[in-house]
């Protein structure tokens, strides 16, 4: 039932500031231009609607900002019982004179508020909901779930093959989740711009990371047994199937297959773009802002959705680019056409993590060079097996780590130097012998000039025996320098812009994205918006669950940006002076001992 005697009426200022952001947001006139687009608006005639879609949003982004339920439930009574009359003008809300004594009127009055506002919202979602067949006003069975797998490409297996053509239906689908993720752009980069000047001081460096929000699955069959047939037909699936498995587990995140952990749950999966880089999160900095999102199934497209959340960036060129923080999933979990050339292409270096297989030599240039833990080296590495398995021995426990870093200060003796920066949007980038120059530890039989003594620095001597014959020789031994393309042959995949992997440079840079952690959670802990709740989001359907994911964010964002944000005070306060004299105690605090309420008195 409804509570139809809320204890306090709603405070105009923050409806006013709902109202401002979404204004700010343009997202009311791109809904307006979908439904036009889609023929859900062909004129301006009929009935006047007694919610416009700018009230709906509104209301929407009022709830998480206040930290309520996601409902409409909610927001219904908001309108019928805490908005003053002048405030129901304010968003041209109708001020119906309704007979509130009795239940039945009470009652009525809510539910009509409570259609209207569905019907509103309605609008909005329409135009976002990728799967429009499926019915938000009961569950399916296995065999309409089935259904839907073909009839949206929601089989991966099969859509992964080189000859699949998708459907009209999955195009459309594609198309709304676009639409989506523009909606929740927008939204999101309202937010940031109350940075102001402030925005200024930020150096360009983001962190990416996923996070699951589980929806009720009541009952719902392991798809994989679905898929196989070995589930009867006539089996309810969850109330939004088109959603999938998560497990915190995977490293792909992919809970498809049969949970063996107990960590799979039936989710949605928001990838968010955060704000990091020196002092960005701490005392005096600026806050982590989450800059943009994507909405999917778990495990679907990291890649695409990954650069989706920097749509926002990416539509900016006059803000820095820096550094790309990712785990695993990202960097090099994806293919570099897909994720890594175009990241190098917009201007990001790129910050990752690997597996312990895919340390040491991870591939060997057309130029000669070689890349081994995300850095480029002089062939010389394939003979010193130590130093190209330093990370993966002492991650193994066979060897510690004075000698660990003892071997990768060894490696920069042969690291390729950079000659300038990569080119601006292209990502190509030139590299030199690191005997060719002019900070050499080492010379070389190759390059005459390396055997040039330095007044201040011994060389190393490289052994004929380690280097190439003249035969064998690449580019990067017969050149004075070498381009290193953007793209996989030239090792895209695996190469680390920043610090050389395991050093302590490079810890201090990439654990800088566990910021990102303590975004999600603010989005999902009840101390803050309590999204990971389910039950604060009852709302049926991709795009509800999209959205109200989008509306937890932008929430966080101005939780973050508040009066109360350390990034407003530099400064620590003062700690308070004790008086002259010491602090006076109190009564029979004098003799040292305590005294309770209802105590005797003490002994004379």
């Amino acid at each position: 039932m409804a509570n139809l005697y809320p204890q306090t009426q709603e405070n105009f200022s923050q409806l006013n500031y709902a109202a401002d952001l979404v204004d700010a947001s343009g997202v009311v006139e791109l809904v307006e231009n979908w439904r036009i687009e889609d023929g859900l608006q062909t004129g301006r005639g009929g009935r006047p609607q007694y919610v416009t879609i700018r009230t709906a949003i509104v209301l929407w982004v009022h709830m998480a900002l206040t930290k309520r339920p996601q409902l409409v439930a909610r927001m219904s009574e908001v309108v019928a019982f805490g908005m003053k009359p002048y405030i129901r003008d304010y968003f041209s809300l109708v001020n119906a004179n309704v007979d509130l004594s009795t239940r039945d009127g009470r009652m009525d009055y809510n539910n009509d508020w409570y259609h209207r506002i569905w019907r509103a919202l309605e609008r909005v979602r329409a135009t976002m909901e990728p799967y429009p067949q499926v019915s938000r006003h009961g569950r399916h069975t296995v065999d309409e779930w089935l259904e839907f797998m073909d009839l949206f490409g929601l089989d991966s297996k099969k859509t992964s093959k080189k000859s699949y053509q998708p459907t009209e239906e999955e195009l459309l689908a594609e198309k709304r989740m676009a639409r989506c993720d523009e909606f929740s752009n927008r939204l999101l980069w309202a937010t940031v711009e109350k940075f102001g000047d402030k925005l200024g001081s930020w150096n360009g460096d983001v962190a990416v990371d996923g996070t699951a929000f589980k929806v009720p699955a009541n009952g719902n069959p392991n798809k994989q047994d679905m898929l196989a047939g070995h589930v009867p037909g006539h089996r309810k699936v969850a109330s939004t199937p088109t959603l999938g498995n998560y497990s915190k587990g995977a490293d792909d995140h992919n809970g498809d297959a049969k949970p063996s952990k107990g960590d799979n749950m039936w989710a949605g999966e928001a990838t968010f773009a955060t704000m990091e880089g020196n002092g960005v999160g701490k005392e005096g900095g600026l806050p982590s802002l989450i800059l943009g999102m994507s909405f999917h199934r778990p495990a679907a497209k990291p890649w695409q959705r990954a650069l989706r959340s920097l749509t926002n960036v990416f539509a900016r060129p006059e803000l820095p680019r820096g550094r790309f923080l990712g785990d695993r999933l990202y960097l090099p979990g994806q293919k570099a056409e897909n994720l890594q050339v175009p990241l190098r292409k917009a201007g990001y270096d790129l910050i990752g993590d690997y597996k312990k297989i895919q340390l040491g030599l991870q591939t060997e240039l057309a130029s000669g060079a070689v890349v081994v833990d995300g850095q480029l080296y002089c062939p010389v590495m394939k003979a010193r097996q130590r130093l190209v398995n330093a990370t993966a021995d002492f991650q193994n426990g066979r060897i510690g780590e004075d000698e660990y870093y003892a071997l990768l200060d060894e490696r920069k003796k042969l690291q390729l130097a950079p000659l300038g920066k990569p080119v601006e949007g292209d990502g190509k980038q030139r590299f030199q012998c690191h005997a060719r120059s002019k900070s050499a530890k080492v010379t070389c039989p190759l390059v005459a000039r390396s055997k040039e003594k330095h007044p201040n620095r011994a060389k190393e001597p490289l052994l004929e025996s380690e280097v190439p014959t003249s035969g064998m020789c690449g580019a990067v031994c017969k050149q004075t320098s070498i381009t290193v393309q953007n793209t996989p042959e030239d090792g895209a995949k695996y190469l680390n812009q920043g610090a050389p992997y395991g050093t302590k440079e490079w810890q201090e840079q990439y654990h800088r994205r566990n910021t990102i952690e303590s975004r999600n959670d603010r989005v999902k802990s009840s101390r803050h918006q309590g999204h990971g709740d389910p039950t604060m989001r009852l709302m049926r359907g991709w795009a509800a669950q999209a959205i109200s994911a989008v509306m937890s964010a932008v929430a966080t964002n101005i939780g973050l940006l508040s009066a109360e944000s350390r990034w407003r005070f530099p400064k620590k306060p003062t700690p308070p002076t004790t008086p002259p004299g010491g602090r006076k105690t109190r009564g029979r605090d004098e003799t040292g001992t305590d005294a309770f309420p209802n105590a005797p008195p003490l002994a004379a």
